[in-house]
């Protein structure tokens, strides 16, 4: 009969994985982390990990979520703090900064290893629309303060901005010397189409 465990352990053993698993992420990457690893270095047994994650994948997307909301919140927070004064190059300034929060962390590492694709095929589809819908919610919020002028397609400009994300990974093929420039002045030319 498998170990039940208090409020507190749960809590506990959960917060021990997500630490090992985005430490592993960072260190490794999706491939080379395993369960194996995780329960090691949680000092848990194997069977206990699956009483909390039917697999790695679950917790890595967990992991990626907490670090993804987090900065999330705090580009949403920054936008409130525009007002009907601030340039585009400003907004521009707020995505880029969230860029850079995200730039380091094991979110980058997975797509510059571009592990992100294991990942994704491993996790059912509701999962993955929720995180476009919190991804549209963001879009929602940046367009709050951007009052555009003509009608914009969530959906749809909030699949621009990540595919502006995903080129991450590409950065020494398209010039690691102007990366960041040239991405910077992709999210301008986004937003220059709807204000």
């Amino acid at each position: 009969m498998p170990k039940t465990y208090t409020a507190k352990e749960r809590e506990e053993i959960t917060n021990k994985l997500r630490k090992a698993a985005n430490d592993s992420l960072m260190e490794r990457g999706v491939r080379k982390t395993t369960v194996d690893l995780l329960v090691n270095t949680v000092g848990i047994p194997k069977g206990t990990f699956y009483l909390f994650y039917p697999n790695k994948e679950r917790l890595f997307f967990e992991v990626i979520m907490q670090i993804h909301n987090k900065i999330e919140r705090e580009f949403i927070e920054s936008l409130k703090q525009t007002d009907p004064t601030t340039t585009l190059d400003e907004y521009v300034d707020i995505i880029m900064e969230a860029v850079t929060k995200a730039s380091n962390t094991c979110i980058i590492r997975m797509l510059m290893d571009s592990e992100v694709v294991l990942l994704m095929d491993k996790l059912p589809n509701d999962l993955l629309e929720e995180h476009m819908k919190q991804d549209n919610d963001m879009t929602i919020e940046l367009l709050k303060q951007l009052k555009p002028k003509k009608e914009v397609k969530i959906d749809v400009l909030s699949g621009a901005f990540r595919t502006v994300f995903l080129t991450l990974p590409y950065q020494r093929g398209i010039g690691e010397a102007t990366y960041m420039e040239s991405f910077k002045m992709l999210c301008k030319g986004l937003l220059m189409q709807i204000v």
